[in-house]
């Protein structure tokens, strides 16, 4: 089987972009109207940040999934050794995942001049733009 019949069609990539754009903005929403009801205003742009970032990263790894799945198919033959096979890749593929999260929010936060942690989640903007006062300057 060659690499090229693992991976998803041209077709297929766009779909899995354009539903999890799709996705994802459907998230922003959710938690967005979720802060508002609660009255946490100041949180609509790190909320667009982080359910973007997430939802495009696992949008970015999911054609290697695809292929993954296609390559180490379970049957009921090899029930027991791929388990185990794709137990390791789910494994590796949350780190990846995190890992590209953290990367793109740091990424993102630092282009837009917003403040965020080490975990790379621009949160600390929500205090921070809470803390500022009617003049602009931040209060202590």
């Amino acid at each position: 089987m060659a690499a090229r019949d693992l991976l998803p069609s041209r077709r297929g990539v766009v779909a899995i972009v354009v539903a999890s754009v799709v996705l994802g903005l459907l998230s922003f929403a959710y938690r967005w109207l979720d802060d508002l009801a609660r009255e946490h205003a100041g949180r609509m742009g790190i909320r667009l940040v982080e359910e973007m970032t997430s939802a495009l990263s696992a949008a970015l790894l999911l054609p290697f999934v695809i292929g993954f799945a296609r390559r180490f198919s379970v049957t009921r033959a090899t029930l027991w050794p791929r388990l185990l096979v794709h137990l390791g890749a789910a494994t590796v593929w949350s780190g990846a995942l995190t890992t590209l999260r953290w990367g793109s929010r740091t990424l993102v936060c630092w282009l837009f001049g917003m403040p965020h942690t080490t975990t790379g989640s621009c949160r600390s903007a929500t205090r921070w733009s809470t803390r500022m006062t009617s003049s602009g300057t931040p209060s202590s």
